[in-house]
């Protein structure tokens, strides 16, 4: 009963701080104990509750530039058309590429450059055999 005790008294300090360190110390415990019941936590993703600061599409001065959208808990889908263009801009050296953030949404961006600077095959995912 009082390895339950603990591990909700863990639960509830981490809650505060998301620091496991913290936690150990604050409660008394071994850091690889609050580690193990951390783990084993259903890892369920959390909802973004954050505001927009503009109306979840960024900054209207930089808005002709955005070229996808999505919900920071998500990644990057890189078959959408907009995406795969931008990527195919940047490894052609006329683009650069840029992230930003409104409220829940992360958001890509692609900036002409002045200066053309190849980069081919730099979205190529190789893995050593």
């Amino acid at each position: 009963m009082a390895d339950l005790e603990i591990d909700k008294d863990i639960l509830e300090e981490y809650s505060k701080h998301g620091s496991l360190y913290k936690t150990a110390k604050s409660l008394g415990v071994q850091v690889s104990h609050v580690k193990k019941v951390i783990d084993n936590l259903p890892t369920a993703p959390k909802l973004d509750t954050s505001e927009c600061r503009w109306d979840g599409y960024g900054n209207p001065e930089k808005r002709k530039f955005l070229v996808g959208r999505m919900p920071s808990t998500e990644t990057w889908n890189n078959e959408i058309p907009e995406v795969a263009a931008a990527r195919k801009a940047f490894e052609a050296g006329t683009h650069e590429l840029g992230t930003g953030r409104d409220g829940p949404y992360i958001l890509l961006y692609s900036f002409p450059r002045i200066v053309r600077k190849p980069r081919p095959g730099y979205f190529d995912l190789k893995t050593e055999a």
